[in-house]
């Protein structure tokens, strides 16, 4: 579960890396905000 969760974290890091290469207006800032707080909601429950 934990690999899972950092293979989603990962990915969020990804997509704050990859979106703004691809910036089109506020729907991509607005999946950004979603894309940060997901990856920080899951780095908060895979802690220990």
């Amino acid at each position: 579960m934990i690999l899972f969760s950092r293979g989603i974290a990962a990915s969020g890091v990804v997509a704050l890396i990859v979106l703004p290469l691809f910036h089109s207006g506020f729907h991509c800032y607005k999946l950004r905000i979603v894309t940060v707080s997901i990856t920080l909601n899951v780095g908060f429950s895979s802690l220990p």
